[in-house]
């Protein structure tokens, strides 16, 4: 048995990113205003960060964080995980605050919201990548011990 298929996968992992977003802004708009935001509230605010949203998967997808074979829980990704979030946050504020035809101008509900996507989204994906592994172990026999072999089993 192979488990689930690459597109469930990758669909999941998808999932789990969009449903953080949504749970961040909801967390920032909570927090913000110290009460559960108002069916008002939250539409005012969840049109405008969706288009946000859609640039931000975007991103991650150019960044490579939807390919399964690079998906890991080393330094290197944690880095990338945050130079995509910062990245993000730019586009946030271009939208936001040099587009005129968006009035509002959420400074600390975007601030909160790239906060707590980025950590929760940082679990995610450790959790993720941890399920991921267990799930795609492949037994690789090696024949003789030379450096070679121990660097790549040290990379699988």
């Amino acid at each position: 048995m192979n488990g689930p298929s690459k597109k469930a996968k990758l669909a999941f992992l998808f999932a789990g990113d969009v449903i953080i977003l949504y749970l961040s802004l909801y967390g920032a708009l909570a927090v913000r205003n110290l009460e559960f935001p108002t069916q008002d509230v939250w539409n005012q605010h969840v049109w405008l960060f969706s288009i946000a949203f859609a640039l931000w998967v975007t991103v991650f997808f150019i960044a490579g964080f939807f390919e399964l074979k690079t998906t890991k829980n080393d330094e290197r990704s944690i880095e990338k995980l945050l130079r995509t979030i910062l990245t993000n946050g730019g586009i946030a504020i271009f939208i936001f605050y040099f587009l005129p035809s968006f009035r509002l101008t959420p400074k600390t509900i975007l601030f909160l919201t790239l906060c707590f996507s980025g950590v929760l989204i940082f679990f995610w994906r450790i959790i993720f990548n941890d399920v991921l592994s267990r799930i795609q172990k492949n037994r690789i026999l090696f024949f003789g011990v030379t450096p070679e072999t121990v660097r790549m089993a040290d990379f699988l």
